[in-house]
């Protein structure tokens, strides 16, 4: 499908409809959607179908979407990308998508989102609740502007309660903007995500993760993510996450990171600024950076509680002079850590004048407290205490020096109800829900 418009018509862009208000079910297509100097007043481009208001049902598309040289008519107008839809705004169930999705922009003033599934969602009043169920993508995407990018969808801000389940992401993702292995930047009232996983590997700038790049909550607004992971690696400018580059008060439960994390400025192997609850959730990547960096989060303000990172952390391109701030757990503290542990290493040329510590480089006298934390001494290492600055709260952190002495403290570390420690053989405790078929 070869397309050129006039510059003064929205245009959908698609093999089987532009617009769709009933339910498409049981589609399935293998299609090259090329569109050179596109010039025109809105986009709204899918492998499948351009905009759909209705449900999307055991759908598929193999795609091949190629734009060159796109502009658009001003702030008004917006780009949406999607391997199957464009713009979507009700449920999609068991539907896919693989290909390959390629955009070149030649202005920066209009909203765009790209995703390996769906562009955008948009809101609709008539839908109570969307859904997006047993679905996966499988694309590369490439561009060279700021977008909102996803494995999964680029962007949504709608006010309608969200559910995603059972859904995967492979690919790579290189975008000059805010993404994620599975949602790019998105805005809820109510969000729901469960048994999940992201196998992306992104390259961003601000606001990246393997799993979400930036999430945000509406006032009173309410996320939880149970049970998801990430396993491709990160690269981002700053705010850049194994999981996720920012969130907003949301839940985080049973999720973890297995991937590098390369944030230039600023990285976490989780999460990099962190509000809200993270309960067994941990990360084993390697995290570099060049002046703030943890192995598990950066700014906490919330909970963590039941976590763990292996995480080795390395300032990268410093010097002696230079002066950074990093931690095992978290890089600035402003909440609670709690019966969690860190065993990675910290390093690199830093000057001395750095907050550095193997739960938390900087404690903020305004933070709850520091309880049943253990962390390994490596004596090559950064870290020689737990904390990197004097605080006036509560520090319960125990420090070993030979990581056989850690092999067993499940007990020490279960000492809650759920007891969800156990004691691995030649290793460190490990979480019970890891262990669960």
């Amino acid at each position: 499908l070869g397309v050129f418009t006039p510059s003064d018509q929205p245009i959908n862009l698609y093999p089987v409809c532009g617009v769709s208000l009933g339910t498409l079910k049981n589609i399935n297509v293998d299609v090259a959607i090329t569109a050179p100097n596109l010039d025109v007043n809105g986009h709204a481009i899918g492998g499948l179908v351009g905009q759909t208001g209705g449900k999307v049902e055991n759908c598929s598309s193999q795609i091949q979407v190629q734009l060159n040289n796109v502009a658009l008519g001003g702030q008004n107008y917006s780009l949406n990308v999607g391997g199957l839809v464009g713009v979507a705004e009700s449920n999609l169930i068991s539907c896919h998508s693989s290909g390959h999705i390629k955009v070149s922009l030649t202005t920066n003033d209009f909203g765009r989102s790209i995703g390996g599934l769906v562009g955008a969602y948009a809101f609709n009043p008539d839908i109570s609740m969307v859904k997006l169920d047993k679905c996966t993508a499988s694309v590369d995407i490439e561009n060279n502007n700021t977008t909102y990018c996803g494995g999964l969808f680029g962007y949504c801000s709608i006010s309608t309660p969200f559910i995603i389940t059972n859904s995967e992401t492979n690919g790579k993702i290189e975008n000059k903007g805010s993404s994620g292995g599975m949602l790019g930047s998105v805005m809820f009232s109510d969000l729901h995500i469960e048994n999940c996983s992201a196998n992306s590997n992104i390259i961003g700038t601000s606001k990246v993760g393997g799993f979400i790049g930036a999430l945000k909550l509406s006032e009173n607004g309410n996320a939880k993510i149970i049970n998801c992971s990430a396993t491709g690696n990160v690269s981002g400018g700053s705010e850049t996450g194994g999981f996720i580059g920012e969130n907003d008060e949301a839940y985080f439960y049973r999720c973890f990171a297995t991937g590098n994390v390369n944030g230039n400025a600023k990285a976490a192997g989780f999460i990099f600024i962190f509000r809200g609850t993270a309960e067994e959730c941990f990360s084993l990547g390697e995290v570099s950076a060049t002046s703030m960096a943890a192995g598990f989060a950066g700014t906490v303000v919330g909970d963590i509680i039941n976590c763990y990172s292996k995480s080795n952390v390395v300032f990268i391109n410093t010097e002696s002079t230079t002066s950074v701030v990093g931690g095992g757990l978290a890089v600035n503290l402003m909440g609670s850590i709690q019966n969690s542990y860190y065993t990675g290493k910290i390093s690199g040329s830093v000057s001395n004048s750095s907050r550095i510590g193997a739960i938390a480089g900087v404690v903020n006298n305004n933070s709850e407290e520091i309880n049943n934390c253990h962390w390994l001494f490596i004596e090559t290492g950064l870290a020689e205490f737990s904390i990197g600055s004097s605080t006036e709260i509560s520090v319960e952190a125990t420090r070993y020096e030979d990581i056989i002495n850690m092999y067993n403290i499940a007990d020490l570390l279960n000492i809650t109800e759920e007891s969800p420690w156990i004691d691995i053989e030649g290793d460190t405790p490990q979480l019970t829900f890891i262990l669960l078929p």
